[in-house]
This record gives structure tokens, C-alpha cells and sequence, in this order.
């Protein structure tokens, strides 16, 4: 499991990119939908994660997880 701080500090950086009100400033919400912020924060860190492997094993550098997300 990722640490709970570095956690909070990369959901802050998230909200500091796209931050989430007003939701007025995405042209997305024109739909009436209010998530325009959201799908900015997903294409920060892609659909998918690319991993090194060892003798068919994860490869993590120290400190190193695999933590999924969903805004």
C-alpha cells in the first residue's frame, strides 16, 4: 500500500493542476456534467503502467508500489 502522506500530497498537486471549482472554467461541463477537472487529473497518469520485470518477478527500486487511483 502507497503511504496515506504521499497520497494526500499528490492528490493537493492534482487539485493544484485542475482544480475542481468553478466548474464554470472546463467547456466539458457545458454538458451538464461537472467532472471537466477530473478528466484532466486522469490524463496525468495515463490508463496504464509499464513495469520492469526480473526472472518473471516486479522489478521496484526502493520505496517503490503500484497504487491505483480513481478521481
Amino acid at each position: 500500500m502507497m503511504n496515506p502522506v504521499c497520497i494526500r500530497i499528490y492528490e493537493k498537486w492534482l487539485e493544484h493542476l485542475a482544480p475542481h471549482e468553478p466548474v464554470s472554467r472546463y467547456q466539458h461541463n457545458r454538458t451538464g456534467e461537472d467532472n471537466g477537472d477530473a478528466h484532466l487529473k486522469r490524463t496525468d497518469h495515463g490508463s496504464g503502467s509499464c513495469r520492469g520485470c526480473h526472472w518473471g518477478k516486479l522489478d521496484f527500486g526502493p520505496g517503490e508500489q503500484i497504487f491505483y487511483g480513481e478521481f
